[in-house]
């Protein structure tokens, strides 16, 4: 047999095993394709059957849904303000200028509006998630936002900061709202501005409450930086930490040390000189601008 046959012939061979390679991997490809899929539409009707399973709140466990809500909220809270008299200065394009003060009265009672809004719906959906989660659901949740909130990019996109951050906010929030009340244009009813000002009072004390209630459980969440008589570490769950928020909230502080560890004590010493702030400065200037407005 010549030369040129041999390889023409080795040459063939090496061609079909080459082929054969080939489809073996296509056929590895496409099975594991298929079973990627599968496994994609699997998880997706699990979501579905978790939803359906455990009723509309698993739908808001993402952060992401919940403020997307929230902000569809302040803007329907903008366009149902926008049109009621008093606003006209913010719709005018032309002719007679309304006063400086007037107009940023108006716009400072168009945004404590929205930013009210906002907050509490934002914090009621989280009120409803966390109180159907149990202790390893909640403290994951909340460590996991911890974590996101440490990075920068996340506190831009999402607006969010620490609660203590967020508590020192809503207090602005509700300064400006006390103000806005007190420079109040004629044009707009005194009955707004009073229903705008206990929207910001009640959305900053909620705000507070239930954000150090996610600091606490996630600086606790191995059971050893809180101090809690009678309740064991593995019964702690989200009722148990907003309880002891709202303590420290009514009474500016608690009545013995509860934080063992120093990131503990340092969150409730934050919450007791903001909930003291609040109800000696914050609350007693609204309750004076309203006694004034009304008389």
């Amino acid at each position: 047999m010549s030369a040129p046959v041999t390889w023409a012939r080795a040459a063939g061979a090496a061609a079909r095993r080459a082929a054969a390679h080939l489809a073996e991997q296509a056929l590895a490809l496409r099975s594991g394709w298929i079973a990627r899929s599968r496994a994609r539409r699997a998880s997706a009707r699990g979501r579905r059957f978790s939803v359906r399973e455990r009723g509309l709140w698993a739908w808001f466990l993402p952060e992401s849904r919940r403020t997307v809500v929230a902000m569809l909220g302040g803007l329907l809270a903008y366009f149902l303000l926008l049109p009621l008299p008093g606003f006209e200065t913010l719709r005018v394009r032309g002719g007679v200028e309304a006063p400086r003060t007037e107009v940023l009265a108006t716009i400072g009672t168009l945004v404590i509006s929205v930013i009210t809004l906002y907050t509490l719906i934002s914090t009621g959906l989280a009120h409803w998630v966390y109180s159907h989660l149990d202790r390893r659901e909640f403290v994951v949740l909340v460590r996991l936002r911890r974590a996101q909130l440490a990075v920068r990019w996340y506190r831009w996109a999402y607006g969010r900061a620490g609660a203590r951050s967020e508590a020192q906010q809503m207090l602005a929030t509700c300064a400006i709202a006390v103000i806005v009340l007190l420079l109040r244009p004629p044009q707009i009813p005194v009955a707004l501005p009073l229903v705008i000002t206990a929207g910001a009072v009640v959305a900053t004390w909620i705000s507070c409450v239930v954000g150090f209630a996610e600091e606490y459980a996630a600086e606790d969440g191995d059971g050893t930086a809180l101090l809690l008589p009678e309740i064991p570490a593995a019964e702690r769950g989200y009722e148990e930490y907003l309880d002891m928020a709202v303590l420290v909230q009514t009474t500016s502080g608690p009545t013995g040390p509860v934080g063992l560890t120093r990131r503990a004590r340092r969150a409730v010493r934050a919450q007791s000189v903001l909930a003291h702030v609040m109800s000696t400065v914050i609350i007693s200037l609204a309750v004076s601008v309203v006694l004034t407005a009304l008389t």
